[in-house]
């Protein structure tokens, strides 16, 4: 329960103040019943992330991977943590790690795009992102990242076919944020 409803807010148009409360309660209930679970340390992690609580986001992140070594979620999460904390070769290991773990997966395949670009390496930045385009050309959120990654690799006339189908395909904001930004550019 509290894994859903720490990522609800990023695929619908619920808000993370109400989930906050029940995400939290039901990751340290969680947490009470079975102190062995990466998952429930995980998603208590990601409900702290809006709040900018990111020593306890982090120290859970931390707590979870150790007890599941192989949850690609977990390291994800604490890349993309590391990222937000300008911690760049930390979240580079990290996300690869998490790539290793699920070569499948186009988030995460979209996460350690984003980690090359601010290392930048722009061609792995660029490799990656088509990567998770490839594992699935209908989520808006590789395509995003791709035309993020052109951005800013300081190519805005490539990365507008990218984000026009990230825009088609999505609905959240910060779409529109980077496509304007592309054309302003």
């Amino acid at each position: 329960i509290a894994g859903v409803y720490s990522v609800l807010p990023l695929h619908s148009r619920t808000t993370t103040e109400s989930v906050y409360l029940p995400a939290l309660d039901a990751a340290t209930r969680a947490i009470e019943l079975d102190s062995s679970l990466a998952e429930a340390y995980a998603a208590r992690a990601q409900v702290q992330l809006p709040r900018w609580r990111w020593n306890e986001a982090e120290a859970d992140l931390r707590k979870a991977i150790p007890i599941d070594a192989r949850f690609a979620s977990g390291h994800q999460w604490l890349g993309e943590l590391l990222m937000v904390r300008n911690r760049v070769p930390e979240a580079l290991a990290t996300l690869k790690r998490a790539a290793e773990i699920d070569p499948v997966s186009p988030v995460i395949a979209s996460s350690y795009s984003m980690a090359l670009s601010l290392a930048k390496r722009d061609a792995d930045a660029v490799a990656q992102a088509k990567r998770g385009v490839d594992l699935d050309s209908t989520f808006f959120l590789p395509r995003l990242v791709l035309g993020v990654a052109h951005l800013l690799g300081g190519r805005p006339h490539e990365a507008f076919p990218g984000l026009e189908v990230a825009r088609a395909l999505g609905t959240l904001s910060h779409v529109r944020g980077f496509l304007g930004y592309a054309y302003a550019r």
